[in-house]
């Protein structure tokens, strides 16, 4: 028999099994993994302040140390030199510039219109880096290593975790620098970019110029002591050598995202355009290039055995740049008061968190232009110490003011304006309680550095600037208050979704830009389109 074209092929009796697709990675397995640029940014943020701990607590001793100019008796003369180190290392590359780095991540692909960091593979393994070299670091201090330490091998070991944190931080900034640049959406020229946008572009540019510089001297360093003093002087002048990354003009070089959120935050709260958008885009632009300042790091003398050299104190460029910065922050709080103005202003939370921080950074500028003249003998006195304190101080507060007005974006809740008001007038108070009284008692030569090379008060003055100290420590004892109050409500608004309470916020403050324009963003005709489609909405 022949089967024909017309017969039924043969039944199937049984079929092979469909594959099931692979079930999604969940808890710390998604997070490992995670490419998410909203997920890494908040992985930032919250490492970030786990690590102010360790600077805040050796800020508060190292005040206390002051309480009594006769001597070093709190932490001890053999490791003033490292609670310096963690107070200064732990506060600026493990807790600002990463807590500045976890918010632009967070935020510039959604301002851009992008869908996610550029590099995300790349964004992620910074923070993995980050958070192991992190550790090593505080943990080389604690054996006896880091800066001022004895143990060669642990100082050896902090050197190479620098070097790795530094590295995470340039990969960091590289991804911020392309999404700005690479990834914007149709219509969105540079002239068009938001704020903070821009300025973490132009900020990701004098890192990346900066910090590999910072590198290659702590490579040297690295090879002085594991080999013998070649080229450093030894370990002993390491503080010497690298405390340039946190002195004026560099120290200027942390605040630069702070004039992005103050200019995204302002008109946003004063419901208007910002004042002349261009232009301060272009003061956002100068004043990053006045922060570059790796030329201004102590030369490499084997010989040195005394106190720093700085000599570059004195000349023509230190002083033009000390006083010229001060140009282009007068011209942007000029913008921000002419908005202000022009609209209808509402008290909200992150505007107070703004302005403070506005008015901090002016007054560390001015703090700045007051140490390059020389004749009033601020170097090595505690009046450089107020101006970073006040700079620091100012880049801190706008931060802490950009997750306040970007939570909505990051966790999906905003925080409670009553208490965040309250903090962040906290914050102000705090900044200047600390940093004034440093600057007095600068003024009346107290030495910035304990135990070490500096200069000394004359016996009449002792007794006030010892009173000075006391309500400088004061104002370190107020800011670690706010610290503690702000992860308070962080942690709050975090934990509110997951928890069910109440409902997720979009845009509560009527936002202009990208990030608040839901799933359906309209067509970039300028710097503010979420702004140009609401109005144009009430117009028809």
């Amino acid at each position: 028999m022949t089967v024909t074209d017309t017969e039924a092929p043969p039944a199937v009796t049984s079929a092979a099994p469909a594959l099931a697709p692979p079930r999604p990675a969940t808890g710390f397995a998604a997070l490992i993994g995670t490419g998410d640029h909203r997920t890494i940014g908040r992985l930032y943020i919250g490492t970030s302040f786990l690590f102010l701990l360790a600077s805040g607590v050796a800020g508060l001793l190292l005040g206390a140390e002051r309480l009594d100019t006769s001597g070093v008796d709190v932490v001890g003369v053999d490791a003033v030199a490292e609670v310096f180190g963690i107070h200064a290392v732990a506060g600026v590359f493990l807790f600002l510039l990463p807590l500045l780095i976890g918010l632009a991540i967070a935020v510039v692909p959604a301002q851009v219109g992008a869908r996610t960091i550029a590099f995300p593979r790349a964004a992620a393994a910074s923070y993995w880096t980050y958070l192991i070299g992190g550790g090593i670091v505080l943990a080389s201090f604690a054996a006896d290593g880091g800066i001022g330490g004895t143990d060669a091998d642990t100082v050896a070991l902090f050197l190479a975790a620098m070097i790795v944190v530094l590295a995470s931080l340039s990969l960091a900034a590289i991804c911020i620098a392309t999404t700005g640049l690479a990834l914007r959406t149709e219509g969105m020229s540079l002239r068009r970019t938001p704020l903070f946008t821009w300025s973490n572009v132009v900020a990701a540019g004098i890192w990346l110029v900066t910090l590999p510089v910072l590198a290659a001297i702590l490579l040297l360093a690295y090879v002085d002591v594991k080999y013998g003093p070649t080229f450093l002087a030894g370990g002993d002048q390491l503080y010497l050598r690298i405390s340039w990354a946190w002195s004026q003009p560099t120290v200027y070089m942390y605040a630069i995202p702070v004039l992005g959120i103050v200019g995204d935050i302002v008109p946003v709260a004063a419901r208007t355009r910002l004042t002349q958008h261009r232009i301060a885009l272009g003061c956002i632009g100068a004043f990053a290039a006045l922060s570059f300042g790796a030329w201004a790091m102590p030369g490499f003398n084997p010989s040195l055995d005394g106190p720093l050299d700085l000599a570059y104190t004195d000349e023509v460029p230190f002083v033009a740049v000390s006083i010229l910065i001060l140009l282009p922050l007068l011209a942007m709080a000029g913008l921000v008061a002419d908005t202000i103005r022009k609209g209808t202003a509402r008290l909200v939370s992150p505007l107070v968190w703004g302005l403070a921080a506005l008015v901090m950074l002016l007054a560390g500028a001015a703090n700045g232009a007051l140490v390059s003249i020389d004749p009033i003998d601020l170097i090595n006195t505690t009046g450089q110490s107020a101006q970073t304190h006040y700079v620091l101080g100012a880049a801190t507060l706008g931060l802490l003011g950009g997750i306040v007005y970007w939570a909505p974006v990051l966790y999906g809740r905003r925080f409670p304006e009553g208490p965040s008001t309250a903090l962040a007038a906290g914050g102000l108070l705090g900044t200047i309680v600390l940093a004034l009284p440093e600057l007095i008692a600068g003024l009346l030569d107290q030495g910035a550095l304990l135990g070490g090379p500096a200069a000394d008060a004359s016996s009449g003055d002792v007794d006030a600037i010892e009173a000075l100290n006391i309500v400088s420590l004061l104002g370190g004892a107020i800011l670690a208050l706010v610290a503690l109050g702000f992860v308070g409500l962080l942690l709050k608004t975090a934990t509110a979704r997951r928890d069910g309470e109440g409902e997720a916020e979009s845009d509560p403050w009527e936002g202009h830009t990208l990030e608040w324009a839901g799933d359906e963003p309209p067509a970039i005709t300028s710097e503010a389109p979420v702004y140009d489609a609401r109005h144009a909405e009430v117009s028809s």
